[in-house]
């Protein structure tokens, strides 16, 4: 089974190809991922005590794994492909 774009459907029914829209947000997600290398050095310049940057890093570092292992909770709960989206768009209406 083929599309307009030429990609071959899987039998899950998902298009092996990227569009301009996904290689864009490929890339934008690459830039503001790279921002990790710029932003300690911003960080260490901007506080003054080493202990507080210490502190911030831990702080930041253990948000990061409560936002992970949240997703993984809710990846688990919805294991269909694509389901955490929809998940996503369906619990937070308001």
């Amino acid at each position: 089974m083929a599309d307009a774009g030429g990609t071959h459907a899987t039998e899950s029914g998902l298009v092996r190809g990227l569009g301009l829209l996904d290689a864009t947000a490929l890339l934008v997600g690459s830039v503001i991922g790279s921002g990790i290398f710029f932003a300690p050095s911003y960080m260490a310049g901007m506080i003054e005590t080493p202990r507080l940057l210490l502190g911030l890093r831990i702080l930041g570092g253990f948000l990061t794994l409560a936002g992970a292992l949240s997703h993984g909770e809710m990846a688990a709960a919805l294991p269909r492909t694509g389901r955490a989206l929809g998940a996503c768009t369906r619990w937070r209406r308001f």
